[in-house]
């Protein structure tokens, strides 16, 4: 959670862990402390507005039509739910088109008419900016090419750390062996990196972007795998040829992309009331 001023200066920050196991109850009982944790650090503000990026298909009204992995988002009417704690619109929106709009504004994708944004880490997806815009699509899924098995995108990272034949679940640790000469983990992220490249390349063929953002958790390893992802993707979408960046934002796009959310719907209600005056 991060909480900004209306002139984007931040104001306080809180972070939890969001442990496995937990139920959705849970969840949202933790989401709902952490913003008040934070606002309480901040001296207790009025809360304008309020983004939230999380994974999974989100609709026009807010609710969760696809949740995450743990049992009882699906369905989960957040938006009213966080309305009836706090006093101020609710936006919500999938973790990587929170995450892309981020890049737009702020981060590789700044002044970028198309790109592709992936979000890789303990979970991979996409999401897509065209004509400057981000891509929601009917339902709120354009670009999440990674919900079709075939692509075996979920469940990429677990599959990495068993070729890797690593202990506990730091991806990063397996990238370091890789860069250190480790044949077992340099043959695991050279299988990964196949594997994001061909749902890579069906979605960069689908829009032709001029880039593609490497953001996520793989962000801290963008220019280890980028350029052979860069290879992997022009040999497959050989017709085109998009670059690939690392992302500034890193891990912090999600939540930066959530609060460009808070401010865009506080700077449509100031539009909308000087207009009336």
């Amino acid at each position: 959670m991060v909480l900004h001023d209306l002139n984007e200066g931040l104001l306080a920050d809180h972070r939890v862990a969001n442990h496995e196991g937990i139920g959705a109850a849970e969840q949202l009982d933790l989401l709902v402390s952490v913003i008040s944790e934070a606002a309480a650090r901040a001296g207790s503000p009025p809360l304008l507005a309020i983004g939230v990026g999380l994974p999974g298909v989100v609709d026009r009204s807010g609710r969760i039509v696809i949740g995450p992995s743990q049992a009882g988002w699906g369905g989960l009417p957040l938006k009213g739910r966080l309305a009836a704690v706090f006093d101020c619109p609710i936006l919500i929106e999938n973790d990587a088109m929170a995450a892309a709009s981020a890049e737009h504004q702020w981060g590789a994708g700044r002044g970028a008419d198309s790109f592709v944004y992936l979000l890789g880490g303990h979970r991979t997806s996409s999401a897509i900016v065209i004509n400057g815009r981000l891509l929601r699509g009917t339902n709120g899924a354009a670009g999440m090419v990674g919900e079709l098995p075939e692509l075996q995108w979920d469940g990429s990272a677990r599959q990495l750390l068993n070729d890797a034949e690593a202990q506990g679940d730091d991806l990063l640790s397996v990238f370091v062996r890789a860069q250190g000469g480790d044949a077992i983990a340099s043959a695991a992220v050279d299988s990964y990196l196949d594997r994001l490249s061909v749902g890579l390349a069906a979605v960069a063929l689908a829009i032709d972007p001029e880039l593609v953002v490497l953001g996520g958790g793989i962000s801290r390893v963008g220019a280890q795998i980028g350029p052979a992802l860069q290879e992997r993707l022009h040999a497959r979408a050989h017709i085109i040829a998009p670059r690939i960046e690392t992302s500034p934002l890193g891990a912090e796009a999600t939540v930066r992309g959530a609060a460009h959310l808070a401010f865009t719907a506080v700077d449509g209600e100031l539009d909308t009331r000087m207009r009336a005056i």
